[in-house]
């Protein structure tokens, strides 16, 4: 009996000892919210892409359309929205570094409005995102937006998801886009084909 008091005695002071040593370190440090986390994970991967084209004059090139790309392949495969890059006589993304290329269209899935982009000029040091199955996603996981809206940023939102396998038909019923994931996480033109990080 002697022996095991002793050694409770013992556990308590430990306890009594470290406690406030992590007690003091959480009030002191302020932890990064999960937002901020999942942006500086993908922060490496995001790119700009800009579809450009001849002004009316046919001189130099201008900016017809702006969006978003992630690299998929650290070879300088970028994964976009088709709709960014539709039309465009020339197409050139902007690297997280600065670095500008010029891009190719590699292939297009219509359907799902997504085209695959090869960059002819890459960084050193290209990092690529790690794609995930969507089989799992649920109503109400959060979820975070990055991309350039409006060709501003790289901006970060937040959100949940609030629908999952949505579909959309176009105006004119051209074109129906399947397995779509409805959030609501704050979106604007030139977020497209921005990576949603859960």
């Amino acid at each position: 009996m002697r022996m095991r008091r002793s050694r409770l005695r013992r556990a308590r002071s430990l306890r009594k000892i470290s406690a406030p040593r992590c007690f003091t370190t959480l009030e002191t440090n302020t932890l990064p919210s999960p937002a901020r986390k999942a942006y500086e994970v993908i922060r490496p991967s995001i790119v700009r892409v800009r579809g450009l084209a001849p002004d009316k004059a046919g001189g130099e090139d201008t900016e017809k359309s702006v969006g978003t790309g992630v690299v998929i392949v650290d070879k300088g495969t970028i994964l976009t929205n088709l709709h960014v890059v539709l039309g465009a006589k020339r197409v050139q993304v902007v690297f997280a570094d600065g670095l500008e290329s010029d891009a190719t269209i590699t292939g297009v899935r219509p359907e799902h409005d997504l085209a695959v982009l090869q960059a002819q000029t890459i960084p050193d040091d290209l990092f690529a995102a790690t794609m995930r199955s969507t089989a799992d996603l649920a109503l109400g996981d959060e979820v975070v937006a990055v991309g350039f809206p409006f060709g501003i940023g790289p901006s970060v939102t937040a959100g949940v998801v609030s629908g999952l396998r949505r579909e959309f038909r176009s105006p004119e019923g051209k074109r129906v886009l399947t397995n779509l994931i409805q959030f609501d996480a704050a979106v604007n033109p030139g977020n497209s084909g921005g990576p949603l990080v859960t």
